[in-house]
């Protein structure tokens, strides 16, 4: 095993010890060995599995066949669960691999194979591959097994296989969130004293030179190059044009009580093979271990699973929320409906060292039909001095007193992120205002150290009929002021001042922030042609 060696703050390196470890390698580069005769995955589906699939896709039981509940939600729902299902496919179009299971990921932008003891992703498109990147399974025992056909026992219902080897148990869950893998070891592979050969999963990239197949391969992909994180929790493979294909991240690992065991990656280069190498301290776990992971494509997407939720109408840097270093997203769906009909959702997602997760960290609603909540997001700043990035959020038909005046929110960022109700609100007072249809941080306008925000209500009236107002809120530390520290307006009819805000930065260089503010429909000798 490898034990835990502290060298101040953090796991600096670890220490051999005599009991079996976990080795998880992955591939650095772009060639899968190709499979030599009998090597063909021994999971090909029989009529029995065959048939367990197929009942496994049908309807499960306690399902509602009531011809009133919500069909055509289920029926979206199960058409998007779909697209993600495992099958067999006994011709998969590759030179290199006549059948095996396959799925699609349209999300992440890949194709998944499942070929004897590897897990293969390519492009969707076969055609069209410029990469190739696989996870291939090791026996216990010396490497010299690696290439030994062995049969290996499969299993698939819908979106998931799991696949048995020498006491293994490797599974792959494939969603819109990216493909989830792990392995389930049941012992140590090593007698306690012994400190040869241990349990490896491997991936190797490049094949023997006299097989006959590395020339001929590398003409055709392109070696990827692998860059891990600080913390060693997830990689970066990358292409030769600096585009970046996938992202491993290492989601945990747990002994058989449930207990955490300290994982990290590392690279490692072997004759043949390069990749990443999985370490993990089971001094004292018990067996059996888990070990998951989530493979994800090049880019970071998220979706509201709504229909009409508009999930995307607002995007924002949230700031540093949560004060661990990375910074964070929020993204607003005005029409998403969660108790109230286009009441608006917002969702603020956190950074870390593997990048943004494939679900929400937080989430935040108006409670109120027709609100817009989350038609507008942004950061404010940190308002109130704490150290942690705050954020503002419009919800610009929402009714407070006056129909359809508007209401802008924000939400205090702290060490557990941002809070679960608003810190502070703040509304027009007018009917149809539509105060919050943008919102942002000011920046600090008057150099107190805090920031401030500014709000705009493009069709508040104050002698001109939907000339627009503008509204700034000073930060302190105590929090944002109840009631405006400036206001602004355009004096001509129609200009929907305060269509549009945001912080300018200090464009003098007096040590101030200043902000600017755009009126879409000003005329000034032109109709309709804008001012800022």
């Amino acid at each position: 095993m490898f034990n835990q060696v502290s060298k101040g703050k953090g796991l600096r390196y670890w220490r051999r010890m005599p009991v079996g470890s976990i080795f998880l390698t992955l591939l650095l580069a772009a060639l899968i060995t190709t499979p030599s005769r009998g090597q063909e995955l021994s999971g090909a589906p029989s009529e029995e599995s065959s048939e367990t699939y197929r009942s496994s896709s049908q309807s499960e039981p306690g399902q509602s066949t009531d011809p009133s509940s919500d069909w055509w939600k289920t029926v979206s729902e199960n058409i998007a669960e779909s697209e993600y299902f495992i099958t067999w496919q006994s011709r998969t179009g590759l030179k290199d691999l006549s059948s095996a299971w396959q799925a699609p990921s349209r999300s992440q932008g890949f194709r998944a194979y499942w070929s004897d003891r590897a897990l293969r992703l390519i492009p969707p498109n076969p055609d069209e591959t410029q990469w190739d990147w696989g996870l291939r399974l090791i026996t216990h025992g010396d490497e010299t097994d690696a290439n030994c056909p062995v049969k290996i026992s499969a299993s698939v219902s819908r979106n998931r296989i799991d696949r048995y080897l020498h006491g293994v148990h490797e599974w792959s869950l494939n969603e819109s969130k990216g493909l989830e893998q792990g392995f389930i070891l049941d012992s140590p592979s090593l007698e306690p004293g012994t400190e040869s050969a241990d349990a490896q999963l491997s991936a190797p990239f490049a094949t023997n030179e006299e097989s006959g197949h590395r020339a001929e391969q590398s003409q055709s992909f392109p070696i990827l190059s692998m860059k891990i994180n600080g913390e060693g929790s997830g990689a970066i493979f990358t292409a030769p044009s600096n585009e970046h294909v996938l992202r491993y991240v290492l989601q945990g690992a747990q002994d058989a009580k449930g207990r955490k065991l300290v994982a990290h990656l590392e690279p490692f280069s072997e004759p043949g093979v390069r990749g990443l190498r999985l370490l993990i301290d089971d001094h004292e776990a018990d067996y059996p271990i888990q070990v998951s992971s989530l493979i994800t494509g090049s880019v970071w997407t998220g979706e509201s699973n709504q229909a009409s939720a508009r999930f995307g109408v607002s995007v924002a840097t949230a700031g540093d929320v949560n004060g661990d270093g990375y910074s964070d997203v929020i993204v607003g769906a005005y029409e998403y409906d969660n108790g109230q009909t286009n009441e608006g959702r917002v969702f603020a997602y956190y950074g870390s060292a593997a990048g943004l997760p494939p679900t929400p960290s937080w989430t935040a609603e108006s409670n109120q039909a027709s609100a817009y909540f989350g038609y507008s997001v942004a950061t404010a700043g940190d308002v109130n001095g704490d150290g942690y990035a705050d954020v503002i959020i419009g919800a610009y038909l929402f009714d407070g007193g006056q129909t359809d005046e508007g209401r802008a929110f924000i939400y205090y960022g702290s060490a557990a992120g941002l809070s679960a109700t608003p810190s502070w609100t703040a509304e027009s007072n007018q009917a149809s205002a539509d105060f919050g249809y943008s919102v942002a941080t000011a920046g600090d306008v008057n150099g107190d150290g805090y920031s401030d925000v500014i709000v705009g209500a493009y069709l508040y009236d104050a002698g001109q009929t939907d000339e627009g107002r503008t509204f700034v809120y000073y930060g302190s530390a105590a929090g944002l002021e109840p009631s405006p520290s400036w206001t602004a307006e355009s004096n001509q009819a129609s200009a929907y001042f305060g269509y549009s805000v945001a912080t300018a930065g200090d464009v003098n260089g007096d040590g101030y922030s200043d902000v600017v503010i755009g009126a879409y429909l000003y005329d000034n000798g032109q109709t309709n042609e804008g001012r800022i």
